[in-house]
């Protein structure tokens, strides 16, 4: 009698693992609620390919820490958020490129383009911004853009994005 229910609870459990292997084969990104976007992509005009991109929403935080050598204590005010970030990985570094004007230096410069070309919207955005990343052998190269402050609507009609950064050139 235990044989048998053992055996019919076996069978359940493979069952249910054949039929539901394809949710169990899904990756974090999806379970994460990402949108797999399509976008090509350039850096300053030399086209990257892009191994993996999605938007995803993500926590963010705002920190302000300070102290004081007059109480002798720290103390700090934090802020946290939501935002939208479009995250692309490529297997070649994004464009660094020196900027005539200074003020352009240490951001990144974004833009936005329609099937045709046409360039829908361009921005600077602070390094803070921008999460620049690779694995150990240089192979993988991960960027996560904080959408913060760009408009949807753009986003709804791109089909290509340029993003490059503006700092010293080794």
């Amino acid at each position: 009698m235990i044989l048998k229910k053992l055996t019919a609870i076996l069978i359940f459990l493979s069952t249910t693992y054949l039929f539901n292997s394809e949710l169990l084969a899904q990756n974090l990104s999806d379970k994460l609620g990402a949108l797999q976007t399509e976008f090509s992509l350039s850096s300053y005009g030399q086209t990257r390919e892009i191994v993996e991109q999605f938007i995803v929403k993500r926590a963010e935080k705002i920190e302000n820490v300070s102290s004081s050598a007059t109480f002798g204590y720290a103390y700090g005010l934090g802020l946290g958020y939501e935002s939208y970030h479009l995250e692309i990985v490529v297997s070649r570094k994004l464009e660094v490129v020196e900027s005539e004007m200074k003020k352009d230096q240490w951001n990144w410069e974004l833009s936005f383009f329609d099937k045709d070309g046409k360039k829908l919207y361009n921005t600077k955005l602070p390094n803070k911004q921008i999460k620049a990343s690779s694995n150990s052998d240089k192979t993988l190269h991960y960027y996560s853009i904080d959408l913060q402050g760009i408009p949807l609507a753009p986003l709804n009609h791109t089909q290509h994005v340029d993003l490059f950064y503006y700092g010293k050139l080794d």
